[in-house]
């Protein structure tokens, strides 16, 4: 039954002169073929669906009750839209106000087209500018083919002490699900004499 309503839906939108309505999401559009004729036109139009933490679920409740925008989001008070509840699996959730708060900021940062900080960034107790010793890494990855299985395949660490030349370390993670576990462990082994000296 399930895949003679899904048949019927997909030669519904065949036949349609119009698209389909469906929200875009950061996760299902990144590689889409078609992405650039949905996610620019949702961009143009400001859709609720383009603020993060705005999930699909939530993207059908609000765009059903006619809102639409961002900009008409951003109308709702941040306690009427924690109470909003949107389909999640087989029930249905509030939003809550830790999401609420969050979807009003991101929207204020789109309406301004700046960065608002949440919070100061932590830095460690006592750093300051030019404290020694001073570890440095950089990660990276290649999220254009998730078939790799590799979460991050480079590891460059540096470690500045208060004297003599710079330590720097260079970690390739092998390939596959196991060759990303190594790279993780191999970089614990290289920094935890490092760390356990410090905190000594």
């Amino acid at each position: 039954m399930n895949r003679v309503r899904e048949i019927n839906r997909i030669i519904r939108i065949r036949n349609s002169t119009t698209a389909p309505l469906e929200p875009v999401g950061w996760s299902k559009c990144g590689f889409c073929v078609f992405r650039n004729a949905c996610w620019d036109a949702a961009v143009r139009d400001k859709d609720i669906a383009t603020v993060p933490y705005v999930d699909q679920g939530a993207w059908h409740q609000l765009f059903g009750s006619g809102v639409k925008n961002y900009h008409q989001l951003y109308e709702l008070s941040e306690e009427l839209l924690a109470e909003i509840k949107r389909p999640w699996g087989k029930h249905r959730r509030r939003i809550g106000p830790a999401r609420a708060r969050k979807i009003k900021k991101q929207i204020q940062a789109l309406k301004t087209n700046r960065i608002i900080m949440a919070s100061p960034p932590p830095l460690p107790p006592g750093y300051r500018p030019g404290t020694r010793p001073l570890m440095m890494f950089d990660l990276e990855n290649d999220v254009f083919d998730p078939d790799l299985g590799v979460k991050v395949y480079l590891w460059g660490c540096l470690l500045v002490k208060e004297s003599g030349t710079p330590a720097a370390k260079l970690i390739v993670a092998g390939p596959g699900v196991e060759g990303d576990r190594q790279g993780w462990l191999d970089f614990l082994a290289w920094r935890s004499p490092w760390h356990r000296g410090q905190a000594s």
